[in-house]
C-alpha cells in the first residue's frame, strides 16, 4: 500500500472521529474507527521526514500550519464558546514537535556535543513555553489566549497526544 493510500485512509478515520465528536447523536464506534488517524499520519510523517528533501522547510511548513490551526481554534472558541468542551484540534503541532525531537536525536547520534546542547534548548524552550500557555490561562480565562499561543508556541504538554 502506497503512502497515499495510507493519507487518505487517515483522512476518511479523522473525519469519522470529528463526526462523531460534533455531531449530536452520532455513533459512539465512530470514535473508535478515528483513533486509526493519529498513529496513520504519525508513520507516514516519520517516513516523510526519512525521505524528504529539505527537513527544514518540511517543519516550517508544519510550524506554519500549526500557527493556522491555533488562530483558527481561537477564533472558533471566541464564536462558539461552551462551558463544557474546548477544540483543541491542532495535529500540525504534535507532528511538528514529533519531527523537532527526531532531528534532535540523530544529532545526538551523529554530533552528541551539540545534539545535547540542542536538547537543552529544545527542553527549556518547551518548559518556558508551557508555562507561558498555563499562564495565559489565568490572565484571561475567558479569552482562552492560550489557545492561541499553543499554535504559536507547541509544546508537549498542551499539543494532542502530548505528556
Amino acid at each position: 500500500m502506497s503512502g497515499t493510500a495510507l493519507k487518505w485512509i487517515a483522512v476518511a478515520a479523522m473525519i469519522l472521529d470529528h463526526i462523531a465528536a460534533y455531531i449530536p447523536g452520532a455513533p459512539f464506534f465512530l470514535h473508535w474507527i478515528g483513533r486509526l488517524a493519529a498513529p496513520l499520519f504519525m508513520f507516514c510523517f516519520a517516513f516523510s521526514m526519512q525521505y524528504t528533501h529539505d527537513r527544514t522547510k518540511f517543519l516550517v511548513r508544519l510550524y506554519v500550519m500549526s500557527l493556522i490551526m491555533g488562530l483558527v481554534n481561537f477564533f472558533v472558541y471566541l464564536f462558539y464558546r461552551s462551558p463544557y468542551e474546548i477544540m483543541t484540534n491542532n495535529f500540525f503541532a504534535t507532528l511538528f514537535l514529533i519531527g523537532m525531537c527526531i532531528v534532535i536525536l540523530e544529532m545526538i547520534r551523529d554530533d552528541p556535543a551539540s545534539g545535547k546542547r540542542l536538547f537543552w534548548v529544545f527542553a527549556v524552550f518547551e518548559g518556558v513555553s508551557a508555562l507561558i500557555c498555563f499562564m495565559a490561562g489565568f490572565v484571561q480565562p475567558q479569552l482562552r489566549l492560550d489557545l492561541l499561543i499553543q499554535g504559536l508556541v507547541p509544546n508537549v504538554f498542551d499539543t494532542e497526544g502530548g505528556i
